[in-house]
């Protein structure tokens, strides 16, 4: 995962988050503190979701270069 596309992932969740939060606090009438209590599991799930990342990244590149080795280039050559 490049760092520009982890920059990118991180802003649009951090965005979303704020819709919703926006959205709960607007239409449900929740009170602060369940607010408060629902950003920490949010940001909780967002720390696992950033350290788990980089590892589910390096497991399906390694899938990937075992499904599709590279060929051996034949030496025949045809005339």
């Amino acid at each position: 995962m490049k760092s520009g596309e982890a920059f990118k992932w991180v802003v649009s969740t951090i965005a979303s988050y704020f819709c919703i939060y926006i959205a709960f606090y607007i239409i449900k009438n929740v009170s602060v503190i369940n607010l408060w209590l629902w950003s920490l599991i949010f940001l909780v799930l967002l720390f696992i979701a950033i350290l788990v990342c980089p590892f589910l990244n390096k497991m399906l590149c390694t899938c990937q270069t075992a499904k599709n080795p590279k060929r051996k280039k034949s030496n025949t050559v045809v005339v």
